[in-house]
C-alpha cells in the first residue's frame, strides 16, 4: 500500500478495497495482474490461500479433513480413503522439513516424535473464538452459545474459548461441505482454475502439485495415472515454484521480503487454514519482519472481508502514514 488521490471508486469495488481507495491509498494484492483499467490506483487479484504454497495445497486439504473421511465423502470407499491418508502423511512429512517453532517459545512445531501441530492450530482457533465471543453482547453471547449447531465446536467458561476437538471444529467449520480428492490440481475435478493458471495459452490444463502426483504413484489404486500427473507437474515446476512464497523467506534464494505483514484467516467455511498457519510461522520464524497475524472466528472462506475492517486500517494508517 501507498499513498495516492483518492480516486473515483469503480461499482465493482467495495467493502475493504472500496474503503481503501476512498481514503487514498492504492491497493495491490498478490496475483494483481496490472493496473486496473477501470479505477486508477488498483491493482489487485484474489489473494487465495492456495496461492501461497500451490505445490502442498492438496495434502494440506487432506490432512485437515481426512480424519472425518471415512465418514463423509468417502464412506465405503476404501481406496480413496487409502490415498486421502497418504496424502495426510505427505503433509506431515513436509510440514517437518519446513521446521517450524512457536514463536514466543521457541518450542518444535511439527509431528516428529508427537503432534505438536494440531495443539498448535488448536491454540490458535481458540484464541479466535475467545476474541469473538468476548466482543459480543451477553444476549448475542447466549444466542450464539446456544445454537446446537455451535455447541460441538468448543466450551466457554465464561472467559475463554477452547477448541479442543480438531474433528469437531472441521465439521463446524464446513457443516461437513467437502472438496473431492485433489481439488485444487484438478484429479477428481478437473479443471481447477488452479489447472488453468498453469495451463497453456491455448487453452490447455496443466498439474501443477509435484506431491500429489507422488501420493498417487505410490498408491497401487492410480500408479498410473500418478506417474502421469508427476511428468506434467514437472513441467510446472518452475512456474510453481517462482510463485511459491515459501520457496523464498528463510531459504538460500536471494530474496525480498516485505517488512509488514498483516495477515487474516477466517476460521468459517476455510479450507485451508494449515496453509496459513505455515506461512505465517514461517515469516515469524525466519524473518525480521512486523507480523500482524491471526485467525479471524466469524470470517468466512472469502477474499478481503468486510470484517474488522476498523482495526484494519489502524495498522494500515501506522504504517503507511
Amino acid at each position: 500500500m501507498g499513498e495516492a488521490p483518492a480516486p473515483a471508486i469503480g461499482k465493482d469495488y467495495h467493502g475493504i478495497i472500496g474503503r481503501a481507495l476512498s481514503e487514498g491509498y492504492v491497493v495491490a494484492c498478490p496475483g494483481a495482474r496490472g493496473r486496473d483499467t477501470v479505477v486508477d490506483g488498483v491493482y489487485v487479484g484474489r489473494g487465495d490461500l492456495p496461492m501461497t504454497d500451490f505445490a502442498h495445497i492438496d495434502i494440506a486439504y487432506e490432512w485437515l479433513f481426512s480424519a472425518d473421511r471415512a465418514n463423509g465423502l468417502y464412506e465405503g470407499n476404501k481406496k480413496d480413503a487409502a490415498v486421502s491418508r497418504r496424502m495426510a502423511k505427505a503433509f506431515e512429512v513436509y510440514v517437518n522439513r519446513l521446521h517450524l517453532t512457536d514463536p514466543e517459545t521457541g518450542e518444535a512445531i511439527g509431528f516428529e516424535g508427537e503432534d505438536t501441530y494440531s495443539p498448535y492450530l488448536l491454540k490458535k482457533l481458540s484464541e479466535a473464538a475467545t476474541k469473538y465471543l468476548s466482543e459480543q453482547s451477553q444476549e448475542e453471547q447466549n444466542a450464539w452459545l446456544a445454537d446446537p449447531f455451535n455447541q460441538p465446536v468448543l466450551d466457554w467458561d465464561g472467559e475463554k474459548a477452547s477448541v479442543t476437538d480438531l474433528k469437531a471444529y472441521v465439521n463446524w467449520n464446513t457443516g461437513r461441505w467437502m472438496k473431492y480428492l485433489g481439488c485444487y490440481d484438478g484429479f477428481f475435478s478437473r479443471p481447477s482454475r488452479e489447472n488453468e493458471a498453469f495451463g497453456e495459452s491455448d487453452g490447455s490444463l496443466g498439474h501443477f502439485s509435484l506431491p500429489m502426483g507422488e501420493v498417487l504413484a505410490a498408491s497401487p489404486e492410480y500408479a498410473k495415472e500418478g506417474q502421469e500427473w508427476i511428468e506434467e507437474a514437472w513441467k510446472n515446476a518452475k512456474g510453481e515454484y517462482l510463485v511459491n512464497p515459501m520457496n523464498f523467506i528463510g531459504t538460500d534464494e536471494v530474496s525480498t521480503i516485505a517488512p509488514h505483514w498483516y495477515m487474516r484467516c477466517g476460521c468459517h467455511h476455510e479450507t485451508t487454514g494449515n496453509i496459513f498457519l505455515n506461512l505465517a510461522l514461517k515469516v515469524l520464524n525466519c524473518t525480521d519482519a512486523d507480523v500482524n497475524w491471526r485467525y479471524s472466528w466469524p470470517m468466512r472462506h472469502t477474499g478481503i472481508s468486510d470484517i474488522e475492517q476498523d482495526e484494519a486500517f489502524e495498522y494500515f494508517n501506522r504504517i503507511c502514514r
